[in-house]
């Protein structure tokens, strides 16, 4: 299958017929109906920027992205990409330091490599330029008129390989590669891009390939602008640093997510400004100081470091709640940060002050009535794995519950407290859904990433058997009524944990699923996933899902494709559902082109979800 991309679109083509004569019907109808309803009523918010005395915040208001701009109290809408091309959404985007422009990346729903449009936001013009092949995770940066970007490059044949990053100047309306991969030693499977900012001379290439840490090149602008920059190696992969803001001729550099160090970039000097006592999970940089947020028992807080080093504060909110976001402007002082709570819409607070800017989502009333658990179940060599359990308040313990139990596990990235508008639909019907914060991610800072990664991944298949055992125990379900559910990574976990255990578990999913390990590198995107993996064939054939569909017995599976995925290939579970179905598995295939599932609308994860907790409802009754 794996040399044949039409064959393999063609065979889950008709397997999704199938499934989808299965799920049809009345139940299925209501649910869509209902999604749909909470889709309607529900504004979101995005990404979100300070540029001067104007913030920019990204509005998802029924399943339309657009971009405002909030000042002096007032809102006002900036960008509607709608009016650009109505086939498209919002990726990523950057105003210009000045205010003037915003360069948003457009690409039709589901896609991750889109067009970007530049706007005067003033006028609303769109200027001429169209610049193709950019990625919606690689950031925008703008040093006066110009703007930088990293871009596919169109002769690979994956196109996270190779990535040229340009200039492009706004005036001339022409573009130019500024980075010269080879004399900056950027192997084929790594990505970068620049960071600037306002007033500072210097400027600094990230390279990294799916993992946390980077490699920084710093130069100045002048030295750019001769046309032959002197690049200067400021951290590399066994430094751990993981972040870079500049000030002036400053650069602060998160460390091990347990430092920030302060870099004066004339001399190379360095001093800790910083030294958190729980991971620090994320900074920006004000003209005051720098503010940083951290984790603190059930909740994270923002703390402030003055320039200088001297007189940090902690600035905690009176509620449990997670700072997800902090975003400064080197030119102004104070923050604005995004709080979340897995029950509440997220809203946008102001710091030192710790006033809200006015500025918040709006969910279901229903989620009133939910309530979030937290507890620490104790991992089979005893580590204590995070637990959250999202239920209605009013449902009695008694084992009866169906349950979702997800988890991801992997590349440090950590499962945080956010209010999915569209949950309410499984836990209004007297669903529980859990999350188990395994190890792999970054819940509890690098170890737990590292004590789950590659030859560690065991580490995870295990916290994860142990939370689902936990649920069953604690009367929130019963095996028969306990679904698994993971996406991308998370297969690694699910996939694995479902084989070693099938009498756990009534039914699982996965969307997108790295199912093949063992041939990770001849997928779409397989070579930026050296460091996550590795390249141990026995680690490889311990965690491969396909190969332990050989022997193992599964609990009825869902397996779910984005035709068009640019991060992983189709064929991982095709193959794998080829294999259960040989065997007389019972394996259901569901399609659509919402691609990963990162960039997808409401619209097209409503469809998703739709049809998983369908076949979760069939399965768990």
């Amino acid at each position: 299958m794996e040399g044949d991309p039409a064959r393999v679109e063609r065979w889950l083509l008709d397997h999704h017929a199938r499934t989808e004569a299965k799920l049809a019907g009345a139940s299925r109808d209501a649910l869509r109906a209902r999604l749909a309803e909470l889709i309607a009523g529900t504004c979101l918010l995005g990404d979100f920027a300070r540029i001067g005395d104007t913030l920019f915040y990204v509005r998802d208001a029924n399943a339309h992205r657009t971009l405002w701009a909030h000042r002096a109290g007032k809102d006002e809408l900036a960008l509607d990409v709608a009016r650009i091309d109505p086939t498209t959404t919002l990726l990523s985007w950057r105003v210009s330091p000045d205010g003037r422009y915003v360069a948003a990346n457009l690409a039709p729903p589901g896609a991750e490599i889109g067009e970007i449009r530049i706007v005067e936001l003033a006028t609303g013009t769109v200027l001429p330029a169209r610049i193709p092949g950019v990625h919606n995770e690689l950031p925008l940066a703008w040093w006066g008129g110009d703007l930088f970007y990293t871009a596919i490059d169109p002769a690979s044949p994956d196109p996270v390989l190779g990535m040229r990053t340009w200039r492009h100047r706004v005036a001339a309306g022409v573009d130019e590669i500024v980075i010269d991969r080879e004399h900056l030693g950027i192997a084929n499977n790594e990505i970068q891009w620049l960071v600037t900012a306002p007033r500072s001379p210097w400027l600094a290439v990230c390279i990294t390939s799916a993992r946390v840490e980077l490699r920084i090149r710093i130069t100045t602008h002048a030295a750019l602008a001769d046309g032959a920059p002197a690049w200067t190696e400021l951290a590399d992969y066994r430094d751990l640093v993981e972040d870079i803001q500049l000030f002036g001729d400053r650069a602060y550099v998160l460390v091990a997510r347990d430092r920030i160090d302060a870099i004066d970039l004339p001399t190379g000097r360095r001093t800790t400004l910083v030294r958190g006592e729980r991971p620090i999970e994320g900074f920006a940089v004000a003209r005051d100081g720098v503010y940083f947020r951290t984790e603190d028992d059930d909740r994270s807080v923002v703390r402030y470091a003055p320039h200088d080093g001297h007189g940090s504060l902690t600035l905690a909110l009176p509620t449990a709640s997670w700072i997800s976001r902090v975003a400064c402007d080197t030119r102004e002082e104070g923050a604005i940060a995004a709080v979340d709570t897995w029950t509440e819409p997220t809203r946008l607070v102001s710091y030192p002050a710790m006033t809200d800017v006015g500025i918040a989502a709006t969910l279901a009333p229903e989620y009133g009535s939910i309530v979030a658990e937290r507890a620490e179940i104790a991992s089979e060599d005893g580590t204590p794995v995070p637990l959250t359990i999202l239920r209605r308040r009013d449902l009695v313990l008694d084992g009866s519950h169906p349950t979702i139990l997800d988890a991801y596990g992997g590349y440090g990235i950590s499962l945080r407290p956010s209010c999915d508008p569209l949950r309410i639909a499984w836990l209004e019907r007297g669903g529980v859904y859990a999350i188990a914060h395994v190890r792999g991610g970054g819940e509890k800072g690098r170890a737990w990433h590292l004590a789950g990664k590659a030859a560690n991944k065991a580490n995870a298949i295990r916290d994860y058997l142990a939370c689902a055992r936990a649920l069953c125990d604690r009367g929130y379900t019963q095996p028969t009524r306990l679904a698994a559910n993971a996406v991308s990574m998370g297969a690694v976990v699910i996939g694995n944990a479902v084989a070693l255990a099938p009498d756990q578990f009534g039914a699982a999913a996965v969307h997108a699923g790295l199912v093949n390990a063992t041939r990770y590198l001849h997928s779409v995107n397989g070579e930026t996933q050296r460091e996550e993996l590795g390249e141990d064939p026995r680690v490889l054939a311990a965690i491969d899902v396909y190969s332990t569909a050989e022997t193992a017995r599964f609990p009825p599976l869902l397996l779910s494709v984005g035709l068009n995925d640019e991060r992983l290939s189709s064929w991982m579970s095709a193959k794998l559902a080829a294999r259960l179905l040989d065997r007389g598995a019972a394996v259901e295939i569901r399609t659509d082109r919402a691609g990963h599932g990162m960039t997808a609308s409401p619209h097209q994860i409503a469809a998703r979800l739709a049809d998983v907790w369908t076949f979760f409802a069939q399965q768990l009754s």
